[in-house]
């Protein structure tokens, strides 16, 4: 892998974050977007094993960090830690890795959060990647079946009353998922989706088709819109609201299981055949004492779906001014 390295010591994995996110770079050229593994109990599976090296005299070293739990995915009043496991290894003369030196240390869900919450506040984009290792681009890119797709839902879950589809977030998902169908072989074998959940409380769902519409053609994005009725799901989150008259807008109380469930069957049913999905990370909550419920939230919405990317931007990616 061909890249700037940046090396740093640091007393825990959320402390070395955040050196690297300062450091990282060459002079002006700052990256501006964070990718994280998801942190879940999902096994690890290391890509460096997969290529040779065929020179004999080549030596080189790699690294990768795994999130993985011992006792599964979080769960709302639990406080399991999560391991986290780095890979070391250094090869001269083979054409294999050799064994992998381990070394464990505990990251807990409020850690990896606080995370997340680090990034943003440096001012950089983020996106969590998850169900990666079900991509297999042989399939994809290699044969003659039908195209398959990349999905876009450009909603915010977690608030969708006061969720905009033209806030920087969302158009940053539209950018990240056309720069991959802008690669040679993803065009010929992919198609861009833009997904829209409609309800009986939208004021004029047709003129918001049409805006979308427009805003993709004025971005020279080539993308086929898809309408989605929601009034089944989005009931669940309405009547939560009402009965939370005097919670905090940031508690996250007026997301409901059955509401974020509802949510997760209608994206799984969508993607039969999607290589891809980019989904509106929503930001995390300012109170530390909701880390973990915001984290399985997430792992409730993504639960069994293709490969999927959470991303929340905060900066402008897009501009028609050319």
């Amino acid at each position: 892998v061909k890249a700037f390295v940046e090396v740093t010591v640091a007393k825990s994995v959320q402390e070395g974050l955040r050196h690297l996110v300062r450091i990282s770079g060459l002079g002006a050229m700052k990256p501006n977007t964070i990718l994280l593994g998801f942190c879940d109990n999902a096994p690890s599976h290391d890509f460096f094993t997969k290529y040779k090296v065929n020179d004999s005299a080549t030596s080189f070293s790699y690294g990768s960090i795994d999130f993985e739990s011992q006792d599964g995915p979080p769960v709302m009043g639990e406080s399991s830690p999560f391991n986290v496991k780095s890979y070391e290894g250094i090869t001269a003369g083979t054409t294999s890795p050799s064994k992998l030196e381990r070394s464990s240390s505990s990251l807990t869900p409020q850690e990896y959060v606080s995370m997340i919450a680090d990034v943003l506040f440096l001012g950089k984009n983020i996106a969590l990647c998850r169900h990666f290792h079900l991509l297999d681009k042989d399939v994809i890119l290699r044969t003659s079946r039908q195209p398959q797709f990349i999905d876009v839902w450009p909603l915010d879950f977690f608030n969708p009353d006061e969720s905009n589809i033209f806030d920087t977030t969302s158009l940053f998902l539209m950018q990240l998922a056309t720069v991959l169908n802008m690669v040679q072989k993803w065009r010929k074998k992919t198609q861009l989706r833009v997904f829209l959940c409609l309800s009986s409380r939208d004021r004029d769902p047709e003129a918001q088709q049409k805006q979308v519409d427009n805003m993709l053609r004025e971005l020279r994005i080539n993308a086929t819109i898809v309408t989605v009725p929601w009034d089944n799901i989005v009931m669940h989150l309405s009547q939560t609201v009402l009965s939370e008259t005097e919670a905090d807008s940031d508690s996250l109380s007026h997301v409901s299981e059955d509401y974020i469930n509802g949510v997760n069957r209608l994206i799984l049913g969508q993607s039969i055949d999607t290589a891809v999905s980019f989904l509106y990370l929503p930001r995390p909550p300012e109170s530390k004492v909701l880390y973990q419920r915001y984290l399985h939230l997430l792992t409730q919405l993504t639960h069994n779906l293709r490969p999927t990317v959470m991303v929340h931007g905060v900066s402008a990616v897009t501009t028609t001014n050319l």
